[in-house]
């Protein structure tokens, strides 16, 4: 994948993170995750923990894709630079 392409990708990424339905989802899921690891049956416990950390690691990916996005952009940029000093 090019840079071009990683800096389209952060900004869908980014899009999503910032959805206000992503936004509301992410905390109804947590919040109904964690009420289940609080107040549920102990057979329920572990699941909902797993649960809870599948969800931060997508979370995470999204994120890290947001922080490769600026990366590239930063690469992208300096390259026009380098390109225009060298005229």
């Amino acid at each position: 994948m090019n840079d071009e392409e990683t800096v389209r990708r952060a900004e869908q990424a980014r899009a999503i993170l910032e959805s206000p339905l992503w936004v509301a989802a992410w905390d109804a899921f947590r919040a109904h995750q964690i009420e289940k690891f609080e107040f549920g049956p102990p057979n329920e416990i572990d699941e909902a923990r797993r649960t809870l950390l599948a969800g931060q690691m997508v979370r995470a990916q999204l994120t890290a894709l947001i922080r490769d996005g600026k990366i590239s952009k930063e690469t992208i940029e300096r390259e026009k630079k380098r390109m225009f000093d060298a005229l």
